[in-house]
């Protein structure tokens, strides 16, 4: 690859290198020689580079270029590895053909040829891409196929072939090579099998190619539509219906010779690999909760307090700073103050009551501290949207963690009927009450309070009037609400506190203080919606954090179903559903009777559709993980009897218990008689996209050692042959069904489906009902081929041991001649043992039938693979003669 004096330079470098080596050390080699080294290897590299590009890039013309081939052909180099670059390039650079390849040397494409064949052997990888990129090219080029480069030839190349880049440029060949011939049913089917099945051919290349095929075959269906279009109109011309139908069995007889030896057009079906997909779905624990944005701002050191203000009047100036004119805390009176104060020991000498006397009784004090909690719960609460409230603080609203009855002893500080309490302080000293103006949390209470207990009567006088104060009648149980809800918003203000503060740090909820947020949820005296969804909240962020305790929280999730709460079942939704998907947590998670409870809320009124299709689909994730234990038959049971009833079920959530089925059918390779029996005695009831469903299930468990033995269920699940669905994988590697189209044709369809389980049992001998023949000899029509084949070929197998209806005979007439060779293969064997059935009996056949009955008589051999069937239709017609 170097040229002589790049070799002379190197040899100079590594002699002057020996030779130092040889004598002492000196001082080190100065950088200016250094550089001046590096400089003259990189020109001399880029001298290289470009004669090396002179020797690849051409100056002349496609004369110029046979002759260079021709001169490395006669020195043996064209198939190394240099000149087969050179070999590529100038086919493409100046469009060289096969023919004009005939020019180098006569014996130049058989040897070629050769090299490709050795694909797998000893010819160097790059040498092999470069004769397949030549090979493309030379395709392209010419006008016409060459009898040294076959159709097979190239299949068994690509199957040979480990190396996706050199297999891609065959796949293109292939492409080409369809664009200059002919192609049969069978050799299209071949080709799109050995490119739809593979994962190691470039899609481009992949596309192109199915792209000529379905080009070949719409060129193939014309050519059809204008033969049957003379056969139509020699019928018309002859007006003799027995004309007509010599016609048509003269066109049979021709069309079977011609057809003489062919291959089967009957591919293997190839299953959409569920278990895969299945698989591939994400099974990563994501506990990651997106949480809304959340402003903070620095603290301010210091305080906002005076040494001349008690408790009281602390808590009404922090909360006219923060609540009503919206000024953050200071420093000291966010961490210290306030947290000391909350739920603690109060001060209140100096309030607007205080010239009408101190407060020296006990209940008006707690009435007053419980209005001190309620603002300082208030002021925390603003405060912590946009600062940080520090351990201590969040210690105290934790207090608030519990529920509504434990709570009300805290609130008020004491264990006294709160009725009494509030009632009595507020009337015993009614115009201290009356004479408070601020804050507004409290003066609102205390004038509900009055306005319901307390009746002021006025009377008149000579010089003044006086007023008296008149306790009223009330309801203690109105009072009671009234004041439950007063303590339950400080409750509530302080939980929300908590939760601004896990927004915007999470570590906030510690180990201790989740566990105590976690009894909440268990807490069947608690009915109070907001408390409850905040929980919920506090606990949704709790669930990304290292500190869960995931068991007691699945246990108590599931507990909030079994009550049949009707909130906050999102969050509870998506917890399960992590927890499903963990394969570690949901074996330990996830037993019988976890179960048997999520089945039996799907019996539950209060949740609607969708939530019962989250339930189930939590199972589903559950059971996919390979070491997932399979539901028991009792469960499935459950899940289809729930489903029948059209009430209580959609098209949705029926496919997604479905899936269950499905999901257990992957795993086990089977199902028990009994649910395999419960399917297909409901497929009638189920709609088409659910019987779809129901017949994907039923192709993964029934197999030849536990085919249908039964023929009405046969009958059953035989309407699915008419079906146009096909069963593809969305995104989401969800089931889905589609209809039939020409982008889908090669995925399952369902028709297939259902006639590959009708001759499992066929072949079995099973007898089949006169309904179920009417059916198969149906699917003929259908567009799907392979479905139309398999039909024909239950027919065939069921004319041999049972007896086909006229009715069902005269059908299969117009199949005898059909263009898929299988098809009329298959039909026209059972047409014979069909009237051989019939000849048996007493009544003569008819004569419709008589009269095709001498021309179908085969004087050549008709083969699918090895099997020859003239022999068969030859005896049958003899034997009718005879009888």
């Amino acid at each position: 690859m170097f040229s002589g004096t790049f070799k002379a330079f190197l040899k100079t470098l590594i002699n002057c290198k020996t030779k130092n080596e040889t004598q002492p050390s000196k001082e080190p080699l100065r950088l200016r020689q250094v550089i001046r080294t590096a400089l003259a290897v990189r020109k001399f590299q880029k001298l290289e580079s470009d004669k090396f590009k002179r020797s690849i890039e051409c100056e002349f013309d496609k004369t110029v270029a046979i002759n260079e081939l021709k001169r490395s052909y006669k020195q043996g180099k064209l198939f190394h590895l240099e000149e087969s670059k050179k070999f590529a390039y100038y086919i493409r650079k100046f469009t060289i053909t096969f023919d004009e390849l005939r020019h180098v040397h006569e014996n130049l494409l058989n040897q070629f040829s050769k090299y490709l064949k050795d694909l797998d052997g000893n010819v160097d990888e790059q040498v092999q891409y470069f004769l397949c990129l030549s090979l493309k090219y030379l395709t392209r080029n010419s006008e016409q196929l060459i009898k040294e480069i076959q159709y097979s030839d190239v299949i068994d190349w690509i199957k040979r072939c480990k190396d996706e880049s050199i297999k891609t440029e065959l796949v293109y060949t292939l492409a080409y090579m369809t664009e200059k011939s002919t192609l049969d049913n069978e050799l299209i089917n071949e080709l799109s099998s050995l490119v739809l099945n593979r994962f190691d051919i470039n899609e481009d290349a992949k596309g192109f190619l199915l792209t000529r095929l379905e080009i070949s075959k719409s060129v193939d269906r014309n050519d059809q539509l204008k033969t049957e279009h003379r056969f139509k109109s020699a019928g018309k011309s002859n007006g003799n219906q027995k004309m007509n139908k010599l016609v048509v069995t003269k066109t049979i007889q021709t069309v079977k010779s011609s057809y003489n030896n062919k291959e089967s057009e009957e591919t293997k079906m190839i299953f959409l690999n569920l278990s895969d997909a299945l698989k591939n779905r994400n099974r990563m624990l994501n506990m990651k909760t997106t949480l809304e944005k959340i402003d903070t701002v620095n603290d301010t050191s210091g305080d906002d307090r005076s040494m001349w203000r008690s408790t009281w009047g602390e808590c009404v100036n922090f909360y006219s700073l923060v609540v009503s004119q919206g000024q953050a805390l200071k420093s000291d009176d966010k961490d210290n103050y306030l947290p000391k104060k909350l739920f603690g020991w109060h001060v209140c000498l100096n309030t607007k009551v205080l010239p009408h006397g101190p407060l020296r009784i006990r209940r008006r004090k707690k009435v007053y501290s419980f209005f001190i909690n309620r603002m300082i719960a208030a002021t925390l609460l603003r405060a912590s949207k946009k600062q940080q409230l520090n351990s201590d603080a969040i210690d105290k609203l934790m207090m608030c963690a519990t529920d509504l009855d434990s709570f009300v002893s805290i609130a008020l500080h004491c264990n006294d009927d709160m009725v009494d309490l509030v009632v009595n302080a507020i009337c015993d000293d009614y115009d201290e009450f009356k004479e408070l103006n601020e804050p507004d949390i409290a003066t609102i209470f205390i004038k509900t309070i009055m306005d319901k207990t307390i009746e002021v009567v006025t009377h008149q006088g000579w010089l003044w009037n006086s007023t008296e104060m008149k306790r009223k009648q009330f309801n203690k149980n109105e009072l009671a609400e009234i004041i439950k809800n007063q303590i339950n918003q400080l409750r509530l203000d302080s939980l929300n506190a908590i939760h601004n503060c896990s927004i915007r740090n999470k570590q906030v909820l510690t180990k201790d203080r989740i566990k105590k947020i976690q009894k909440c949820l268990t807490n069947y005296q608690e009915n109070d919606a907001k408390f409850t969804k905040l929980i919920f909240q506090i606990m949704n962020i709790a669930d990304s954090t290292n500190e869960i305790d995931y068991k007691g929280t699945f246990e108590a999730y599931i507990d909030v179903l079994v009550r049949g709460t009707c909130e906050n079942h999102e969050m509870i939704i998506n917890f399960l559903n992590n927890q499903a998907k963990d394969a570690k947590r949901s074996q330990e998670l996830f037993t019988d009777e976890i179960l048997s409870k999520l089945i039996d809320l799907l019996n539950s009124d209060v949740y609607d559709t969708q939530i019962k299709e989250d339930i189930i689909e939590i199972i589903n994730n559950y059971l996919e993980h390979e070491t997932s234990k399979a539901l028991g038959d009792e469960h499935l049971e459950l899940l289809i009897q729930y489903v029948q009833d059209p009430s209580n079920s959609s098209t949705n959530l029926i496919n997604t218990m479905l899936t269950s089925i499905l999901i257990i059918a992957e795993k086990q390779n089977l199902l028990s008689n009994r649910i395999v029996k419960k399917l297909i005695d409901n497929i009638e009831y189920f709609g088409e996209n659910s019987s779809s469903y129901i017949l994907l299930i039923l192709s993964r468990v029934i197999h030849e050692k536990n085919y249908i033995r039964n023929q009405q269920d046969l009958e059953k699940i035989s309407f699915k042959l008419e079906s146009n669905d096909v069963v593809q994988l969305n995104n989401d590697s969800k089931i889905i069904f589609t209809q039939r189209s020409e982008q889908n044709e090669h995925c399952n369809q369902i028709s297939l489906l259902t006639a590959n389980l009708i001759l499992l049992s066929v072949q079995k001998q099973v007898q089949i009902t006169n309904k179920t023949i009417s059916n198969l000899v149906l699917a003929l029509n259908n567009d799907d081929k392979q479905t139309k084949i398999i039909s024909s070929k239950c027919i065939y197998i069921l004319s041999k041991y049972a007896s086909l209806e006229n009715d069902a005979l005269s059908q299969m007439k117009a199949f005898l001649n059909d263009q898929v060779y299988d098809v009329s293969v298959y039909i026209l064997t059972a047409y014979s043992y069909g009237l051989v059935k019939l000849a048996e009996l007493s009544e003569p056949i008819d004569t419709m039938h008589m009269n095709n009955l001498s021309s179908l008589f085969l004087t050549q051999s008709l083969k699918l693979g090895v099997m020859n069937f003239a022999d068969e239709i030859n005896v049958n017609i003899l034997e009718i003669l005879i009888l």
